[in-house]
């Protein structure tokens, strides 16, 4: 399955990057701008005391799991301490029945996550500094991961 074109938003002055992947219109309205940035802080902010700490930066990832819309929330942190790179938290939350709780019954992570992750990594390791990784462009995708599609449509009058 392939990914929607990345964006990159804050929860609590932290970057979230997030790779919405094909499927999650069937949760998230392709046509309200704005929809990925809510359904992230709503996980968020509904699931606070869930993380030990907010860590650097996160990647989440969004897909769809037997009719259920599913949040990878993975944190990195120690970026700047660790010489093997950032230390990962993956936490799994599955939206069911307009709750959204912690799903510890599912594994955390599939290869095509596993492909991204390392991606952002080396794009993370060949940029600049910090700043420039966060806000310059996310790194292309190996075995046709990305969909080129940007998550929302837009309507053409």
């Amino acid at each position: 399955m392939a990914f929607y074109i990345p964006e990159t938003v804050r929860y609590r002055g932290i970057p979230v990057i997030v790779y919405p992947e094909k499927g999650v219109e069937r949760h998230l309205d392709r046509k309200r701008d704005g929809i990925i940035s809510d359904h992230i802080m709503s996980t968020y902010e509904l699931n606070k005391n869930r993380f030990k700490a907010l860590g650097n930066y996160h990647i989440d990832f969004l897909w769809d799991h037997k009719g259920n819309l599913m949040t990878d929330v993975w944190v990195q942190s120690k970026t700047g301490e660790w010489g093997s790179g950032p230390l990962y938290d993956p936490i799994v939350f599955r939206k069911a029945d307009r709750r959204i709780k912690p799903d510890n019954n599912i594994e955390a992570a599939s290869g095509n996550t596993i492909l991204v992750l390392a991606a952002e990594e080396t794009q993370r390791r060949n940029s600049d500094d910090f700043d420039s990784y966060i806000n310059g462009k996310r790194p292309d995708l190996p075995f046709g991961l990305s969909s080129g599609e940007n998550f929302y449509l837009k309507s053409f009058l």
